[in-house]
């Protein structure tokens, strides 16, 4: 759920196997599949997913999948047009959905009987990207295409570093939950790519790379990973490819997690001894078994008109979440617990992690530079988790904390009561957001 509100991503997961082509049956099941969802019949449309998907996504979280959708985008129009691949993901159809903030893709992927595996939005089709900041100059550095080698398989990355660098720092960047690419691309809005050119344009390097979800999932045991497994390991990765690059300076290279990333960044440093610092930007101090129904909560009250079917569905909800809340904080499951009885369908081994680890101790624990930043806009990781950290760290000269009046969980600037909908609107990172983390590092030779 951090990071981003991962709607776009409904569910992520290895492929089975494929058969002969069926192009035509396979689009026009894909159109059967998403006009059920509309309809409020989701028990029939829970029988096009697999059993292999049905064993970790419950038919509850199967439901709260599309009502998150239509609170992000408004409400369902119809579909648009749909093309037709084969890979070695398996038999995939994109499935363009006209909903009322615009025109999104859906990629769904079948097995070889006909069975949906996974689907999720990745590209958002009415989407260009935003143009680069004013901030950005890219007179001042250069971008090179990597890939970063990370245990069994090479993630596709991205070097902004200033020209003629030598002995430069470098900002590896860290993404929330929920696949994305190096750009961390959300609608128009290029949110990493933002922090590189702008930090790049200050004399500081950044790396930044597809995160091993966006298109690596099936590397994962999705029976049983931990955030390390999907996160941490892949960031650590990073942090040693990124000491033997040209014109980086090894002794320091910083890590920016957002959301998500920095939540657990404070893990990551703790195991990988080689980074100089960290960056938390937007990361929740608490648990997240007990922030993810609050910003369920807070999207239900956005709804001032709610239908009565809805309302009913939204209610059903957050009594499921109460109730995996509560069975996650007694620790009644174990490993063998299937997926789909957990919260958001996260398979037990991570919320066991969870449980284990404590961010905010572990920060403390941790002798080199933090960086704490926040938007005070933010409604998924909200203030409350910004003064979690706050309040236990402050007085140590090696923490810093600042917090954006008007930005929100992107780091971008907004008004109004903070929505979904704002994530699709054009807009940059903010200027003083990528001045202050350069100021910073810069701070720490």
């Amino acid at each position: 759920m951090l990071k981003t509100f991962p709607v776009w991503l409904l569910f992520f997961f290895a492929i089975t196997g494929w058969g002969r082509d069926n192009e035509n049956l396979l689009k026009e099941k894909s159109r059967e599949f998403l006009n059920l969802k509309e309809l409020g019949k989701f028990e029939q449309a829970y029988d096009f997913i697999s059993p292999q998907l049905k064993e970790m996504v419950s038919p509850e979280a199967f439901r709260e999948a599309w009502l998150r959708v239509e609170q992000m985008f408004g409400n369902y129009i119809a579909t648009g047009e749909a093309t037709y691949s084969v890979s070695t993901e398996g038999r995939i159809v994109n499935q363009q959905i006209l909903f009322e903030s615009g025109t999104y893709t859906l990629r769904i992927r079948y097995d070889d009987s006909n069975f949906i595996t996974g689907y999720f939005f990745r590209d958002m089709a009415h989407a260009e990207a935003m143009p680069a900041p004013d901030y950005a100059n890219t007179e001042k550095f250069t971008e090179k295409e990597l890939t970063i080698p990370s245990g069994d398989i090479e993630l596709p990355a991205k070097l902004t570093i200033p020209l003629n660098a030598e002995q430069v720092p470098l900002v590896i960047l860290v993404h929330g939950s929920g696949p994305a690419d190096k750009d961390m691309g959300i609608g128009p809005n290029r949110l990493f790519r933002d922090i590189g050119w702008g930090l790049s344009s200050k004399g500081i390097a950044v790396l930044r790379y597809d995160k091993r979800t966006y298109g690596h999932a099936s590397s994962l045991d999705l029976q049983c990973f931990e955030i390390w497994d999907k996160t941490g390991q892949d960031a650590a990765a990073a942090v040693k490819f990124a000491a033997g690059l040209d014109g980086v300076d090894p002794s320091r290279i910083f890590l920016l997690g957002h959301s998500l990333g920095g939540y657990y960044a404070p893990r990551i440093a703790e195991r990988t001894p080689e980074i100089a610092g960290i960056i938390i930007a937007a990361g929740n101090s608490g648990k997240l078994h007990e922030l993810i129904p609050y910003q369920y909560e807070y999207l239900a009250s956005l709804e001032e008109d709610m239908q009565p079917a809805m309302q009913q569905q939204m209610d059903s909800l957050l009594l499921v979440l109460e109730k995996q809340a509560r069975r996650i904080e007694a620790r009644d499951f174990d490993k063998e617990t299937p997926a789909s009885e957990m919260m958001i369908g996260w398979n037990a081994c991570l919320w066991m992690e969870i449980l284990d680890y404590n961010q905010v101790e572990t920060a403390s624990r941790l002798e080199l530079p933090i960086l704490i930043l926040q938007g005070e806009r933010d409604y998924q990781v909200p203030m409350r988790e910004f003064f979690g950290w706050q309040t236990p760290l402050r007085g140590r000269d090696h923490i810093t904390f600042k917090w954006y009046p008007g930005l929100n969980h992107h780091f971008i600037r907004g008004s109004g009561k903070p929505n979904p909908q704002e994530y699709f609107e054009p807009g940059n990172v903010s200027k003083d957001f990528v001045k202050d983390v350069a100021q910073w590092i810069k701070k720490h030779p």
